[in-house]
């Protein structure tokens, strides 16, 4: 089969550690892969070397950035159909918001049999003003109505999509995001950290949260409720792993 996966940056995070791992299965499995991105932008760092790394074939669309901007995004658009068509891909697997209403567009417009889509997530509240937010609702319901399936990682945001309307429930899957545990199955490695170099004692209950520390991600919400961890268990200890523009005030 002729896979195109189609995201708007290789940083890293969750959803593209997500596409970067289905993508290189898919390739493992006989498949043939292609990955689809835009330019590395942010501060997150980037995926593109271990993408290298695991042989999975890639496509870089300089038009294809994170936000909205009509000229290149009708570039990109364009470059879409071109690859699509040309590539005549039996299956477009599209992720995340921008890419995914310009990847499925392309789709239906190069005539590819069957689309898929994954938000991981959605940024339906608490990232851009109720205008922005009410195109992007739009866009994902017109979207949508050629999208063969939606997957969605957890029941929470399957519910969350239906509620919204963006497509009834039969049109979407529950797929979790996949943890490969032998990666922490053996002993710690070399730069591995431990309670001492903390100064936790032995016993105290550990809460940990592996974050970009970002507002999205709500690390207030937590600390306000270590308070009330605190008032009952005092020798209870949070310990935040991450990065990003809220460190400083965190």
């Amino acid at each position: 089969m002729r896979i195109a996966h189609i995201i708007t940056r290789m940083v890293l995070g969750g959803a593209q550690e997500n596409t970067l791992l289905t993508a290189a299965a898919q390739q493992a499995a006989g498949h043939e892969v292609l990955l689809i991105t835009g330019p590395t932008e942010g501060a997150e760092g980037e995926l593109v070397s271990r993408a290298e790394e695991l042989g999975v074939r890639m496509h870089l669309v300089p038009d294809m950035v994170r936000e909205p901007d009509p000229a290149r995004d009708v570039r990109a658009l364009k470059t879409l159909i071109h690859l699509l068509r040309e590539g005549r891909y039996t299956l477009v697997h599209t992720h995340m918001s921008k890419s995914g209403v310009l990847g499925r567009i392309a789709a239906r417009l190069a005539g590819v049999p069957v689309i898929i889509h994954t938000p991981h997530g959605h940024v339906f509240h608490s990232y851009y003003s109720p205008a922005k937010t009410r195109l992007f609702w739009l866009l994902e319901r017109t979207c949508a109505l050629f999208t063969d399936r939606i997957i969605a990682l957890t029941e929470n945001e399957k519910r969350e999509h239906v509620e919204l309307r963006i497509a009834p429930e039969e049109r979407f899957a529950v797929i979790h995001s996949g943890v490969d545990f032998d990666r922490y199955a053996g002993p710690p490695g070399p730069g591995a950290v431990s309670r001492a170099d903390f100064g936790i004692p032995p016993e105290a209950p550990v809460i940990g949260c592996v974050a970009r520390l970002v507002p999205i991600k709500g690390h207030t919400y937590l600390l306000a409720a270590m308070a009330q961890v605190l008032r009952q268990f005092p020798e209870a200890r949070l310990l935040l792993v991450g990065d990003g523009p809220c460190a400083a005030e965190l």
